[in-house]
């Protein structure tokens, strides 16, 4: 009986093991499949979106390297601007992709240290100071105190939604940045209000989406919300529409405490890699 009952033991041991072997291998396929479509995606996009900046950058290059034609100063500081305008839009763009990539794949490399949320938001603003049109309005509430998080991630949140309020919510009145204690104690907020036509009831979920626009008009990777999201949901916090109106509304909320492990949203799964200052890449 003794022998019986050890055999038994065994084999129902070796399905088990058999079963977390197979279980294994089913989950190394399905992220190796996850990371080829995301590859793909990539390379898709960038085939896309570069074309745009190269082919201008090739065309005033190969203007002004004509041997049978001279330019007067004025010309060719306005060629070679063009080509630094480009040069940086494809920075950007090859930016957010790498970005868009690493949040997709659940890796964002954060440095936290404790950071003053109106500095950030100011050096926010200061980013697109020499856009026309009127700057965002900051009020900033008493009782702010530092947050535990990534400076330079946190400005890219905010320079996103920035610049998308000016481009989708472009209007005289500019901006309002509204930068607040939240009402549960240990948490920060800062709302984002444009006044221009704002986000129909069915896209508020939709716009955060890679590579969805939330009109056709504008060019664009559709990825700077997403990302901006991404970044704040690796913080522990939240990035949603608040609903009303006129205008569109994004409010961001931040934990002010360092995070614990299993802290973010619901459903998310970050492996989020806190890097020295000294080996941190752009």
């Amino acid at each position: 009986d003794a022998l019986e009952l050890l055999d038994d033991a065994s084999r129902s041991l070796a399905l088990a093991i058999e079963r977390q072997a197979l279980e294994a291998a089913r989950q190394e396929a399905a992220a190796l499949r996850r990371s080829q479509s995301i590859q793909r995606d990539m390379l898709s996009s960038l085939s896309h979106e570069l074309r745009t900046p190269l082919t201008a950058i090739h065309g005033y290059a190969s203007t002004l390297c004509q041997p049978d034609l001279t330019w007067n100063p004025e010309s060719t500081r306005r060629f070679l601007g063009s080509i630094a305008a480009e040069s940086a839009r494809m920075e950007r763009l090859v930016g957010d992709l790498l970005d868009s990539t690493a949040i997709e794949s659940g890796v964002l490399r954060l440095q936290r240290d404790w950071c003053d949320l109106p500095l950030v938001v100011g050096a926010a603003a200061h980013c697109l100071s020499g856009r026309p049109g009127p700057g965002p309005r900051i009020e900033v509430e008493p009782g702010m105190e530092p947050v535990w998080a990534d400076h330079d991630r946190l400005e890219q949140v905010f320079v996103n939604l920035l610049e998308n309020a000016a481009r989708h919510g472009a209007s005289a009145r500019g901006t309002d940045v509204t930068v607040r204690p939240a009402a549960a104690p240990g948490w920060a907020e800062v709302e984002v209000t444009d006044h221009g036509p704002g986000i129909p009831a069915g896209l508020t979920e939709r716009i955060f989406v890679p590579r969805v626009r939330g009109t056709t008009e504008v060019a664009g990777t559709g990825l700077g919300l997403s990302i901006a999201r991404g970044i704040v949901e690796a913080h522990g916090g939240t990035l949603t529409v608040r609903p009303g109106g006129p205008g569109a509304s994004f409010l961001v909320s931040l934990p002010a405490e360092p995070p614990a492990p299993a802290a973010g949203p619901a459903g998310a799964s970050w492996n989020v890699v806190e890097e020295p200052e000294e080996i941190r890449g752009g």
